[in-house]
């Protein structure tokens, strides 16, 4: 029995091909009616007229069962889907004989406006073929040999053999286009899928993650707050606190992005943030560990960079904290450094440090969710291997990006973030716009 993400790939083409059809029914008819112009008077009227009705009702019967097919594809199963299938290549196999019946039977050679104009038309039918029906590929193959080769038979069998080897080299050439465009298409299918099951992953996940963490928020809650624990004991609490919280914010923000539309325009944000106590709240949740591992975190604000922007606060944070814990994770000693300036109405981050670095086959997969360089010292740390993914895609739900600027096997990596600048009225000082912090 075939599997369900492989009924979710068989869906998800068949639904393409589906949406696709609608192109070709219109195409159809335009295709027929310019047929049935050029051939009026040439070729036989009854014969011409009993020709177009055929291809009227196929293509009218085509249209009704492509329609029933979409509203019953979702609940569809393995049956179901061939069942469908089959019909659709019944239909399609009809119109390509028809067609056919217009280059042999009707086709008339001395007539040089009717054989150049049959001639653009098959042209035009076979790209139209390759286009909406690529994602099946021997289907299309069959398609077109049905619609090329009795063409280039009659070519034969009248002694023009350069017009007969010329439509076998134009078959051959659409197979092959046909062939490298199917590898692309199914390919993307395949992503659009995996990504789906990703979402779900992160969903579930992050259901299952919420609940312990709500429980750790409260007690943590109660005992910094307990006037009879000692004072270490709340001050350990309240750091506990603090980013108990921070990380069910977290969860929730990942609840929220696999809920999503991903088709949708990321919305312009409204949210007035002060930039600087951003970073410095982002720098103190990884303080910690940064002192543990004696590094040296260097923060440098250039004057152009206001003091307020409009932003997403939460999703702000996220991106930064992912981004230095990345740095922490693999700096084993030097510095991390902030450094953020304006350029051309855009706000640019980098977070650079001095760590393992990245080896340049990997840079390629570096935002792919769940992966993690299969190297020693990136196998010994802990991680999921979403933290870079996860930064992308909240960069870019915030209207800008995140790219991989440099990175060096042994001598380090740098992060940049660009983000539109929707900056405050208000603007810092120059004086008030110096922040450089050594720890």
């Amino acid at each position: 029995m075939l599997g369900s993400k492989q009924l979710r790939v068989r869906k998800s083409a068949l639904g393409l091909v589906l949406e696709q059809s609608y192109i070709a029914f219109f195409a159809t008819v335009i295709f027929c009616v310019f047929y049935l112009t050029v051939s009026w008077g040439v070729v036989r009227t009854d014969w011409l007229l009993a020709w177009f009705v055929a291809m009227m009702v196929l293509t009218v019967f085509r249209f009704w069962a492509n329609w029933r097919a979409q509203k019953n594809l979702a609940a569809a199963n393995h049956a179901k889907i061939n069942r469908i299938a089959r019909v659709i290549h019944l239909g399609a196999a009809a119109a390509a004989l028809l067609w056919a019946v217009m280059s042999t039977v009707f086709l008339r050679a001395d007539s040089p406006e009717h054989f150049i104009s049959t001639i653009l038309l098959l042209a035009g039918l076979c790209t139209g073929v390759v286009s909406s029906y690529i994602v099946d590929r021997r289907f299309t193959y069959i398609y077109l040999t049905m619609m090329l080769l009795p063409f280039a038979a009659r070519m034969a069998w009248e002694g023009r053999h350069f017009f007969a080897l010329l439509i076998g080299c134009f078959l051959a050439l659409m197979i092959l286009l046909g062939r490298n465009v199917n590898r692309y298409v199914v390919k993307s299918v395949e992503l659009g899928v995996e990504n789906e099951e990703l979402i779900h992953k992160i969903n579930d996940a992050s259901h299952e993650i919420r609940t312990p963490v709500t429980a750790i928020v409260g007690f943590a809650e109660i005992l910094k707050d307990s006037e009879e624990a000692p004072e270490d004991i709340r001050n350990y609490a309240e750091v506990i606190h603090r980013n108990s919280e921070y990380l069910k914010k977290l969860v929730d923000s990942v609840l929220l992005m696999a809920e999503s539309d991903s088709d949708e325009e990321p919305e312009v944000p409204q949210e007035t943030v002060n930039f600087r106590d951003q970073v410095q709240c982002a720098a103190a949740v990884l303080s910690q560990k940064i002192e543990e591992k004696n590094l040296q975190l260097e923060i440098k604000v250039e004057p152009n960079v206001p003091e307020l922007i409009k932003s997403n606060s939460l999703k702000f944070q996220q991106i930064l904290v992912n981004l230095l814990s990345n740095a922490v994770k693999f700096t084993p000693r030097g510095k991390i450094s902030i450094h953020a300036g304006c350029c051309n109405d855009l706000l640019l981050i980098k977070v650079a440090d001095t760590g393992i670095g990245i080896k340049p086959e990997a840079k390629d997969s570096l935002f792919r969710p769940f992966w993690r360089e299969n190297r020693k010292e990136v196998r010994s740390q802990q991680g999921s291997g979403l933290g870079l993914a996860l930064s992308r895609s909240l960069t870019r739900s915030l209207g800008g990006d995140l790219i991989l600027l440099e990175s060096h096997p042994g001598r380090g990596t740098t992060f940049e973030v660009q983000l539109p600048l929707y900056t405050h009225v208000r603007t810092t000082m120059p004086e008030q716009a110096k922040s450089e912090t050594n720890s």
